[in-house]
C-alpha cells in the first residue's frame, strides 16, 4: 500500500475465519522490515490497527495466524480524516447554562505545533476542541461520562493553542476512566475545552457541560437552620445545594464516607417510632453524599450511617432508628457537585415477632405461617449473629411444643428470598443450644 497523503490509515481483519494477528511495516526487504503498528486481538479474534501515513511511503501489510492459525481472510483499509474539531481553530463552539455533546469521536485526532503534549501530566497525544462563553459568575462542571475510552480533560484560557493557560485538568474521574473538572468561572471569560485520550487513545467522545450560578446559599446551607421532617415515609423533592457551604470553623466535617464533600445542606427527623429507616437520594440530578448523625452541634456528631454510590451517583443509607431520637441528615455533593435533591425518607416497624419474646406459637404436628416477614427486623443483644455458619440480622421467632416423640421436619419453601433457618432449646436468646441448622436446601434458596 502506498499512502495517497498524509493523515491516517485504519486496517482490520473483521470477519475473517480464524485467529489473526496484523501486522504494518515500511522497508524493502523481509529482513529488514521497521514496524509501524501491529496487534493480535481487537474484536474477539480479529485485528485492527491505526497509524499515520506519510505521502508517497510504501506500507508492507502482513497477516498471520495466532500459533499458525489458518482460515479465510478479509481484509479492510480505511483512510480515515480528521475529526472538523482537531485544531484549536475549529473548536465546537457549546453555549448555555448547560450543554452535551454525544457521539463525537477523537480518532485520527492529531496535536498541533505548540500544543501541550500532556495533560494534567499524563500524556496525551489525539486532542479535539471545544469553546465555551460564561455568561454569569458561577461553578463550572465538565465530564466525559458514558465515553467508551480512557479520555484526558483539560480546561483553559487564552486565545492561541501554543500560549494557553490551564485552568482544570483530569485524567480518571470516580470511574477511574472518563474524567471530570469543577472549575469557578468568570462572565464573559472563554474557556477552551480539549478531550484527548490517555497516551493517544480514541473512541466516542460524550461530553457534558453544566454551569451552577453563583446566588445566595439555601435555606437549610446551616445545621441550625435544617428542614425538618415528619412521619414514617416523607420525601422533598425539587430542593438543591447550589451555593451550599461547609461550616468548616464550626466544626463541620469535610468528609462523607470517606470521600470529599464541600456544599451540604442539612434535614431533621425525629423517629416516631423504632424502625428500620431508608434514606435515599435517588432521582437527584448530581453526585450526591449522604450521611445521618445524632448531636446537637455541627462540631460534635456522632456517625450512624453514611454513603456516596449506591447504584449510580445517588446514596442510600438504612439503619435501625430508636424512638424519638433525633436524627441529622446531610446531603453533600462529591467534591463539591451541587445540583437538584430529591430525598425519600421510609421507616419499616419491626414485625411482631421479631424478638424472642414474642415469638409466634405454633401447635399441632403440622403448622404452617403464609405471608409472614422479616422486613424490619432486627438481632437482639446477645442473640446469635449467624445461622448454619452464614451471617443474619433480620431475624423473627416462631415457638412451637412437640406434641408426641418423632422427628420433624421445618422448612421456608415458597418464601422469597435467600432464607436461613435456626432450630434450638432454651428459655433465653442468649443461653441457646442449636438442634439444626441449614441455609440452603438444594436447587432453591429456601431452609
Amino acid at each position: 500500500m502506498d499512502g495517497p497523503a498524509d493523515g491516517q490509515v485504519r486496517v482490520d481483519t473483521a470477519t475473517s475465519g480464524f485467529d489473526t494477528m496484523l501486522g504494518v511495516y515500511t522497508g524493502s526487504a523481509v529482513g529488514s522490515l521497521t514496524e509501524v503498528a501491529s496487534n493480535d486481538d481487537w474484536d474477539d479474534a480479529t485485528s485492527r490497527v491505526a497509524f499515520a501515513i506519510t505521502t508517497g511511503t510504501t506500507y508492507q501489510i502482513r497477516v498471520d495466524g495466532y500459533h499458525g492459525d489458518t482460515g479465510t481472510i478479509n481484509l479492510h483499509l480505511h483512510r480515515v480524516l480528521p475529526p472538523a474539531n482537531d485544531d484549536f481553530a475549529n473548536a465546537i463552539v457549546l453555549s448555555g447554562l448547560t450543554a452535551s455533546r454525544t457521539g463525537d469521536t477523537n480518532e485520527a485526532a492529531t496535536l498541533e505545533a505548540g500544543e501541550p503534549i500532556a495533560i494534567g501530566g499524563v500524556p496525551a497525544g489525539a486532542s479535539v476542541w471545544y469553546a465555551w462563553t460564561a455568561a454569569d459568575n458561577g461553578q463550572l462542571k465538565i465530564d466525559t461520562s458514558t465515553s467508551d475510552f480512557d479520555t484526558l480533560l483539560g480546561v483553559y484560557t487564552g486565545s492561541a493553542v501554543g500560549s494557553l493557560t490551564e485552568v482544570a485538568s483530569n485524567d480518571n474521574g470516580k470511574d477511574g476512566y472518563t474524567s471530570s473538572v469543577t472549575l469557578a468561572v468568570t462572565n464573559g471569560t472563554t474557556y477552551q475545552i480539549r478531550v484527548d485520550g490517555w497516551s493517544g487513545f480514541t473512541g466516542t467522545i460524550n461530553l457534558h457541560l453544566r454551569e451552577l450560578l453563583s446566588g445566595p446559599p439555601p435555606a437549610n446551607d446551616d445545621f441550625a437552620d435544617a428542614v425538618v421532617l415528619s412521619g414514617q415515609n416523607t420525601s422533598r423533592s425539587g430542593d438543591t445545594n447550589v451555593n451550599a457551604t461547609l461550616e468548616v470553623g464550626a466544626g463541620e466535617p469535610t468528609t462523607v464516607a470517606g470521600a470529599p464533600a464541600g456544599a451540604s445542606v442539612w434535614y431533621r427527623w425525629t423517629a416516631p417510632l423504632a424502625g428500620t429507616v431508608t434514606i435515599n437520594t435517588g432521582t437527584s440530578n448530581f453526585d450526591t453524599l449522604l450521611a445521618v448523625y445524632t448531636g446537637d452541634a455541627v462540631g460534635s456528631l456522632s456517625a450512624v450511617a453514611s454513603s456516596d454510590d449506591a447504584g449510580g451517583l445517588t446514596s442510600s443509607v438504612t439503619f435501625f432508628a430508636t424512638a424519638s431520637t433525633v436524627y441529622r441528615i446531610r446531603v453533600d455533593g462529591f467534591a463539591g457537585d451541587a445540583g437538584t435533591i430529591n430525598l425519600h425518607l421510609d421507616e419499616v416497624l419491626p414485625p411482631p415477632n421479631d424478638n424472642f419474646a414474642n415469638a409466634f406459637v405454633l401447635s399441632g404436628r403440622s403448622a404452617a405461617r403464609t405471608g409472614d416477614t422479616n422486613t424490619g427486623a432486627t438481632l437482639e443483644p446477645g442473640e446469635p449473629d449467624t445461622v448454619a455458619g452464614e451471617f443474619g440480622n433480620v431475624s423473627v421467632w416462631y415457638r412451637w411444643t412437640a406434641p408426641v416423640t418423632g422427628a420433624a421436619r421445618i422448612d421456608t419453601v415458597t418464601s422469597n428470598f435467600d432464607t436461613l433457618l435456626g432450630v434450638y432449646t432454651g428459655s433465653a436468646v442468649a443461653a441457646l443450644t442449636v438442634i439444626a441448622a441449614n441455609d440452603q436446601r438444594e436447587r432453591d434458596r429456601s431452609a
